[in-house]
């Protein structure tokens, strides 16, 4: 039997979709919550097969991932999203850490979104391309309503510098400037107040309650941030155009971008007659980031693989930076883990949402 601790809630990896086939399974036994454990003893923590950890930067499940690799135990790292550069550079609550997001992965394996990104990461380290059920949470595409209506949407940290959100507010700004004058119609879906107060949006045409499937019902085009809510809107025939806003590369692309360098016109035209090539495109970049196994397949295979047994400066930067984060204190632990589960329970009421992005 093989001894699994997982450093974050089940709920969170339950989420995921990789539970299923170890979860009640007479083969594995599973603890959650490892990340209380960050005292364990090295002979304790020799008795599990791997350790599982979701938050990158959190130096405390660092510094147990740091212990379990010193004692050749696997460690595993899961993506739950698309990757994206300017979160790894530029996110303020990374930069306070001097990290920078899987720059570099310490972990023996690693489940990564998307081939590309698999190909990128996978320098001295395991990498296996797997997609989290919460990315595309219903299997049957949703039918298209034929009413020629638009879904304007973000990811739910869309910026991460002034730049960015002036930039994005402009664009936002002429592509309802445009629908407005050719009378198209629309609707939105948008937690961030900043975004909201700037385009004056109106509660009425804000979809923010219910799923993400549930607004995509009603629309036949979406024009987003990049996210993963991309790859779920083009596996359900959805016609994408992306923002463009940043100077860094992207991996997941779309068949329609729009930016302030091109007429936006011209491209929302193109997406609402659905043009026969872009839609060949946007399957085959939809093709990129769907796999055959299921997560929860995906895990166990990464279960039982080999680990690729590398070290490199990089590694031993961030392990140094790691340990002059974490502080071996019982009480900074305790603030740390519950201030997890009290947020975990706030983020679900919309009132501590709309504070969260008023003082973002």
């Amino acid at each position: 039997m093989k001894k699994i601790l997982f450093l974050e809630d089940k709920s969170y990896y339950q989420d995921l979709g990789i539970l299923e086939k170890v979860d009640n399974n007479k083969n594995y036994t599973l603890e959650f919550n490892g990340i209380r454990k960050y005292k364990i003893s090295i002979e304790k923590l020799k008795k599990y097969h791997c350790v599982v950890s979701l938050f990158y930067t959190n130096p405390v499940s660092n510094f147990i991932i740091i212990k379990a690799k010193q004692q050749n135990i696997k460690t595993i790292l899961i993506s739950d999203g698309v990757f994206d550069f300017s979160n790894a550079f530029n996110n303020r609550m990374q930069l306070k850490y001097g990290l920078k997001l899987f720059h570099p992965i310490i972990h023996d394996i690693f489940l990564s979104v998307g081939k590309q990104e698999k190909n990128y990461f996978g320098k001295g380290v395991r990498a296996i391309q797997f997609l989290p059920k919460k990315v595309i949470n219903t299997k049957v595409r949703i039918p298209l309503p034929n009413v020629n209506k638009i879904l304007i949407t973000t990811a739910n940290t869309a910026y991460f510098n002034e730049t960015e959100k002036e930039l994005l507010i402009s664009i936002l700004k002429r592509i309802i400037q445009e629908l407005d004058s050719k009378g198209h119609q629309y609707f939105f879906r948008i937690f961030d107040e900043n975004i909201i107060n700037a385009l004056n949006v109106k509660p009425i045409n804000n979809q923010v309650e219910g799923s993400f499937e549930q607004a995509l019902a009603n629309a036949d085009y979406v024009i987003t941030t990049p996210s993963s809510i991309s790859i779920n809107a083009m596996y359900h025939n959805r016609p994408v155009a992306h923002l463009q806003y940043r100077d860094l590369p992207i991996y997941l692309q779309s068949a329609w971008v729009i930016s302030g360098s091109y007429p936006i016109g011209k491209t929302i035209k193109s997406m609402l007659e659905k043009e026969e090539d872009r839609l060949k495109i946007q399957n085959n970049i939809l093709e990129q980031y769907l796999v055959q196994n299921t997560p929860s397949e995906v895990f166990e295979d990464a279960i039982h693989s080999e680990i690729i047994n590398s070290r490199n400066n990089d590694i031993d930067i961030f392990v140094n930076k790691n340990l002059k984060n974490m502080l071996e204190s019982r009480l900074n632990f305790n603030l740390e883990y519950l201030a997890r589960r009290l947020y975990k329970g706030l983020k679900k009421k919309k009132i501590f949402r709309k504070l969260r992005y008023k003082i973002k």
